[in-house]
């Protein structure tokens, strides 16, 4: 398949890190699956979507929880 270019517009910078870590994983998963041993590629893509997926998906909620904690402060200082 042919790359494509894809423009995406964010807000903070932590959100366009957030975008490259989604991006490299899945790269890496795709990697991942093309190596892998014949009947290990669930398996290998699988541990690696949890142990990976899991600290991506923490930062996502720790950026969604600091942004309305600063739009509260926001809030209250009025």
């Amino acid at each position: 398949m042919k790359p494509r270019d894809v423009v995406l517009s964010v807000q903070t910078p932590e959100q366009e890190e957030l975008i490259r870590k989604y991006h490299a994983y899945v790269m890496e998963l795709d990697q991942l699956a093309l190596s892998a041993p014949d009947g290990q590629v669930m398996d290998q893509c699988e541990l690696a979507a949890v142990t990976k997926g899991r600290d991506i998906t923490r930062q996502t909620l720790e950026q969604a929880v600091q942004r309305r904690i600063e739009a509260a402060e926001k809030k209250g200082r009025r």
